[in-house]
């Protein structure tokens, strides 16, 4: 018999005595990619409830600001509610910055009573950081639109 014969028979044939180290080397090769993927998958998450908590910081400003602004309250009075609330509601001011807009910058209601919010924030990278270094931005916009009360009805 070849020697060839016998290298290929020894390493590619089923009759191979040792099989118990397959699955070892197999978990030992994947191992790595599961881990990544659960990883990745971790940090997302993060990243998407971070988007949604923003989100609910916007509106809680929004709101702040619309409140002061139906009590006759200046700009610069409207803008510090809103911060407050941000702040109050969970927002970093050393991790993003905060744009409060009457009447608001762009959208439908530009030219109507109302509180536009802007908050960005940089959000902490974890697994991710492996393979780069950028910062991960989070924004989120509120508009508290102001309506007057229309005429009650009394039925009796």
């Amino acid at each position: 018999m070849d020697w060839r014969a016998r290298i290929f028979r020894r390493f590619f044939c089923m009759r191979r005595i040792g099989k118990s180290g397959n699955v070892a080397t197999i978990f030992a090769l994947s191992l790595p990619i599961v881990v990544g993927g659960a990883g990745l998958g971790v940090e997302t998450s993060y990243w998407y409830y971070s988007g949604l908590k923003l989100q609910a910081v916007a509106d809680a400003a929004a709101y702040a600001g619309a409140l002061e602004k139906v009590s006759g309250s200046d700009k610069p009075t409207i803008v510090s509610a809103a911060t407050l609330s941000a702040t109050t509601n969970g927002w970093d001011p050393s991790t993003g910055t905060i744009e409060i807009f009457t009447p608001p910058s762009s959208g439908p209601n530009v030219a109507q009573k109302a509180v536009e919010v802007i908050v960005h924030q940089t959000l902490d990278r974890f697994f991710t950081s492996i393979f780069t270094q950028n910062a991960v931005g989070a924004q989120a916009r509120a508009v508290a639109l102001i309506t007057d009360a229309s005429k009650a009805c009394a039925l009796a």
